[in-house]
């Protein structure tokens, strides 16, 4: 006798994703805090507002406000990718490139000086500032409990950064690039809500005044930088779970650097960020397929 087409369906994807309950039944592979031997890739899409920004170049140049002057004061695409390996004696090795580039344009308020090149009050320019970064941590399981998992670490991070002032017309153009290592210190706090829901807080940054740290050959450089976000997620079988996510980000740095290649300034530089960002993601267990 045959069976009904709606019994043969509903047969085929059971067996193609295994249901949530078999994922309950095996809590002790499929949580979030597991410890066994596993690699994940995640990707994570949002939106992203910036909080505050300021940047100057050069002593006694235009303290420039991006949000308030600049044009950044809409949402934009947040993107972040992750691969993890989480060892047997429950450590981690996380990887994750993070970009970042904020552009806009728009005509000046007022005159600004930016490492001494003037730019008009009214002229039409567009503003660049690019902050993409990759970064490598490794996690230390430091303490654990029946529904919390606690997560030391060292990281590090190269930062590859860019902005420019140009104005439309493209006559006159300021330009600074840099890329240095960040050390981090990393933590990460978990806890399991249920055999399938699970919250999660991390938290990378540091706070340094030596120029090696900071990736600069000036003792009069100072840095710091904080990345912090919180999870919830759904494991949904063996495979795949979901989550969503706030996320903060403030950085920045003030000293003087080395002289810049083809820089009109004193090679001094002030600039902070503060940035928010909601997101939503899908974690793949690739040792599941």
């Amino acid at each position: 006798m045959k069976r009904p087409l709606f019994v043969s369906l509903l047969s085929f994807f059971t067996n193609l994703y295994p249901p949530l309950v078999y994922a309950q039944e095996k809590t002790e592979t499929t949580s979030t805090d597991s410890a066994s031997d596993a690699v994940e890739v995640q990707s994570e899409l949002g939106v992203l507002g910036v909080v505050n920004h300021r940047i100057m170049y050069s002593r006694e140049n235009t303290h420039f406000d991006y949000v308030k002057e600049g044009g950044q004061d809409n949402l934009v695409t947040f993107q972040r990718y992750t691969a993890e390996m989480k060892m047997d004696d429950g450590a981690r090795l996380r990887f994750v490139y993070q970009p970042l580039e904020l552009r806009s344009r728009t005509a000046l308020r007022r005159d600004i000086l930016v490492d001494n090149v003037p730019f008009a009050a009214g002229t039409p320019t567009q503003f660049v500032y690019s902050f993409p970064y990759y970064r490598g941590t490794y996690l230390w399981e430091t303490w654990k409990s029946d529904r919390t998992t606690l997560h030391l670490g060292l990281g590090l991070q190269i930062r590859n950064a860019k902005t420019e002032f140009q104005t439309l017309d493209g006559k006159t153009l300021v330009s600074n690039r840099g890329v240095g290592p960040v050390p981090l210190l990393a933590l990460t706090l978990g806890y399991r809500l249920s055999p399938t829901l699970a919250l999660e807080f991390e938290a990378e940054g540091n706070h340094a005044s030596s120029a090696i740290l900071n990736g600069d050959d000036a003792d009069e450089t100072t840095g710091a930088l904080i990345d912090t976000s919180l999870k919830l997620s759904s494991q949904i079988n063996q495979r795949f779970r979901t989550f969503a996510s706030v996320r903060y980000i403030s950085g920045g740095s003030r000293g003087t650097t080395r002289e810049r290649d083809n820089s009109t300034g004193d090679g001094f530089s002030s600039n902070w960020i503060d940035l928010a960002a909601v997101s939503v993601g899908l974690v793949a267990n690739l040792d599941a397929f």
